[in-house]
């Protein structure tokens, strides 16, 4: 029990009437906040009811904080996944053709599909050409997409290696009017594909059925 009953503040508006008008504690504070509610006995002010909104309002600004946080770490990672720009393939030139290649990936597969090729039923049945880099433990320095540039059909270029056809033998000759795709997988990007044949003598892309 108090020493003597508390006395509000002259002139300030009583601290029940106070609740009744403003009975959330967000617009209680708003209202409440330059109001001496009780002198007691040894001369502290307590604020009572105040409490509560303080601790409403201390959450609140808890949760955007981290809300403003986990915000920060998504716009991070998502730099860091999508920073870097996916494969683009262009597909240009006649029976023997080139493949503009750009992107911020190293290419660590390039597979070229299209009418089987050898005995079989899975895909390396279909395989027309097939690269892979020199070194497979990633310790090699490829550079990305736009350091290569493009490649030529049938033409390995530096740090690959021909896995198909075998025994480095040349590719076969693209035939007219056969459907072929080109997949090129990268690391640190996503990969890329591309549908194309030999039409009249000239290399057009097609679209996926």
């Amino acid at each position: 029990m108090l020493g003597r009953r508390a006395v509000p503040h002259r002139g300030k508006p009583r601290f029940r009437s106070l609740l009744r008008r403003y009975p959330c504690s967000h617009e209680f504070i708003r209202h409440v906040s330059d109001i001496e509610l009780f002198s007691l006995t040894n001369n502290d002010f307590y604020w009572h009811g105040l409490q509560i909104g303080w601790s409403i309002s201390i959450m609140r600004q808890s949760i955007a904080t981290l809300l403003i946080i986990l915000f920060v770490m998504g716009a991070f990672i998502g730099c860091s996944l999508f920073g870097s720009y996916k494969t683009r393939i262009k597909v240009i030139g006649g029976g023997i053709p080139n493949f503009e290649l750009s992107g911020s990936g190293t290419m660590i597969d390039f597979t070229i599909y299209g009418p089987k090729q050898r005995p079989g039923e899975g895909r390396e049945a279909f395989i027309v050409w097939k690269l892979i880099p020199i070194d497979t433990t990633g310790d090699s320095d490829l550079g990305d997409l736009d350091d290569i540039g493009s490649i030529k059909y049938g033409t390995v270029p530096k740090g690959y290696k021909q896995v198909y056809p075998e025994n480095n033998s040349p590719p076969l000759t693209l035939k007219e009017g056969e459907s072929y795709m080109l997949q090129v997988m990268t690391n640190n990007a996503p990969w890329g594909q591309i549908a194309f044949e030999i039409r009249s003598g000239k290399a057009v892309e097609k679209p996926f059925k």
